[in-house]
């Protein structure tokens, strides 16, 4: 069969007004009128069963000077030199496809060995696909709409070859039938043998991409339609729909992109965030594998569930991602250092293979791979703790989602590390300021509160002072008379800020006991006077308050003679002139 091609968008097709059901002797007409959905429903019937060769999972990363792959979990690594131009695909049966130096090549993903090279200069790989015979590419040219599709059977023999002044999608291929999105709203199907368009799919999903994935074909970006027998009626939004709609991440990354995007190699911070997820399906519909999806923020790994958006696992990796990919169940990442690491979907992690050399970037195609029962890396608590531990002062986004999902967790250590992160000083402040935020609202781990307010700031260690004003929150909300004594030492210790102390004050207006009467009398007299402060006059006031709770007819003749002292700051001897005046109960029992 002699290569089809078509040198623009308005040429005919050689074999397009032939016999095979074709719908349009021009691919990729815009102009062409609706039928209904029976041409691809005839397409769909037409494939299904069809065979297609075994997945194989593969990994391809992308050095400075060429490509180094690897069968996952642990197969052997292989290399191939020359730089590429852009991330390469990588089918469902592990054919890796790139182009290089004017050239598109394909690549066994098993063992690196080359299967086909054509050249395709200037144009560069947008998207690839393979089905066991046909490879079939969609190319583009860098900075120009003018697009490319390219089919190569297993001999290099060029099948078809087509320019169009139409952005061409991520093609899909299945039994020699290439499909293929463009227009914002179609997706061709073409006959590789022929060149025709047997069959036009119009769907209102905004397909960019066409997706083959364990068996299953799918077209979309945001939303998904499947190719299945009811794919007919997707022009009135009754195909098997799915849209997946992730949780907001730092930096805001998207699921699978703009499929009309080239792939081109980015050094850059935005393609170390990324987001990952593989559909699945089974009778009742479309949704996503593993019931979860995965996110990449340089160094920071995440997973959450799909029900609700809530965070099941966090990790920090030695170095930034700069790629990755779903598995039939867990994921894939690479990292720059070649390093490429497993996880399931509960986030216990697989073997870890390495690649031998420095990456760029990283392509995934693993379908077939199920990393389960990995090994545990501790409570969700622990693992945020320990992913603090490796992150730096950039990853400050990914700190304040990881401190607020920390917060929602009922376990008891949640609070000693909360207490840890608000103490430490690499910790940016927003992220600390974050943390004595949800501190003050703990409701458990009152001995971790408790042990924290046994320190205070020790300038030749270099201790610093806990946060004694969520610690103060926290333990009178859940009255916990055994913080009265610690919380009453740090009233005078300079080392504690104004907020701190206002808070501390506060809660032994409620927690003191006649035992802190000694503390609390030495702050109300070195502050009564002196307090320059609008907060620094509440926190006398609440002492002078906790006093005459508890310190008996000494402490209420302590405030008493304070609140008629001239030299007491006007505003506290006002509040305390409200203080200890008697309360109209008690003036009226007082009268005979």
């Amino acid at each position: 069969m002699r290569a089809v091609r078509l040198g623009v968008l308005t040429a005919v097709l050689a074999a397009g007004c032939g016999g095979g059901g074709g719908v349009s002797g021009n691919v990729f007409a815009p102009g062409w009128q609706s039928d209904a959905g029976e041409s691809i429903a005839r397409v769909e019937q037409k494939l299904r069963g069809a065979p297609r060769p075994s997945d194989v999972a593969v990994v391809v990363g992308v050095t400075p000077d060429g490509l180094v792959g690897s069968t996952l979990p642990s197969g052997s690594v292989w290399r191939r030199a020359g730089v590429v131009d852009a991330v390469p695909s990588v089918a469902p049966d592990g054919v890796v496809m790139a182009t290089s130096d004017g050239h598109a090549f394909a690549l066994d993903g098993k063992n690196g060995q080359p299967l086909w090279s054509v050249s395709v200069a200037p144009f560069v790989l947008r998207g690839g696909a393979d089905d066991g015979h046909y490879s079939v590419l969609s190319l583009g040219k860098p900075r120009l709409s003018q697009s490319r599709l390219l089919v190569v059977d297993r001999s290099g023999r060029v099948m078809v070859d087509m320019t169009s002044d139409t952005e061409l999608g991520r093609p899909a291929i299945r039994a020699g039938v290439a499909f293929v999105p463009w227009g914002g709203q179609y997706v061709s199907a073409i006959d590789v043998t022929t060149g025709s368009e047997i069959g036009r799919l119009l769907t209102r999903e905004l397909p960019s991409h066409a997706l083959d994935i364990q068996g299953n074909l799918y077209f979309g970006q945001y939303g998904l339609v499947r190719l299945d027998p009811h794919i007919k009626y997707a022009e009135s939004f009754q195909a098997t729909h799915y849209t997946f709609k992730p949780r907001e991440l730092p930096g805001n990354p998207v699921w699978l992109g703009n499929g009309l995007d080239l792939p081109l190699v980015d050094t850059t911070a935005r393609a170390k965030i990324r987001l990952f997820a593989a559909p699945t399906s089974d009778d009742k519909g479309i949704t996503i594998a593993g019931n979860s999806y995965a996110g990449t923020y340089f160094r920071a790994l995440y997973g959450f569930a799909l029900s609700d958006g809530h965070l099941l696992w966090a990790d920090a990796l030695a170095a930034d991602a700069v790629g990755g990919g779903p598995a039939a169940s867990g994921f894939v990442f690479c990292d720059e250092t070649g390093k490429v690491h497993l996880y399931a979907n509960d986030g216990g992690t697989g073997p870890v293979d390495d690649l031998g050399q420095k990456l760029v970037a990283c392509a995934v195609g693993a379908s077939s791979l199920r990393v389960e029962g990995g090994a545990s890396r501790g409570s969700l608590a622990q693992q945020i703790e320990q992913s603090f531990r490796r992150f730096d002062p950039d990853m400050a986004s990914a700190e304040a989602l990881l401190i607020k999902e920390l917060g929602k967790l009922d376990d008891p250590e949640v609070t000693r590390i909360l207490i840890e992160f608000a103490e430490d000083a690499r910790i940016p402040p927003a992220q600390r300021e974050s943390a004595r935020k949800l501190l003050a609202k703990r409701k458990n781990g009152s001995e971790f509160m408790l042990a924290a307010l046994e320190h205070h700031y020790d300038f030749v260690t270099g201790d610093q002072a806990p946060p004694v004003g969520p610690l103060a929150d926290a333990l009178a909300g859940l009255h916990d008379a055994r913080a009265s004594a610690p919380l009453a030492r740090h009233l005078n210790d300079p080392a504690n800020s104004i907020d701190d102390v206002v808070r501390a004050a506060r809660a032994l207006e409620v927690l003191a006991t006649s035992a802190e009467a000694r503390d609390l009398s030495t702050f109300f007299a070195l502050y009564r006077a002196t307090a320059d402060d609008p907060a620094l006059v509440d926190a006398v006031l609440s002492v002078a308050s906790a006093l005459v709770r508890v310190g008996g007819s000494e402490g209420r003749a302590l405030v008493e003679r304070a609140s008629a002292d001239p030299f007491t700051q006007p505003d506290v001897g006002r509040g305390l002139a409200k203080l200890v005046a008697p309360k109209p109960a008690a003036a009226a029992a007082a009268k005979p």
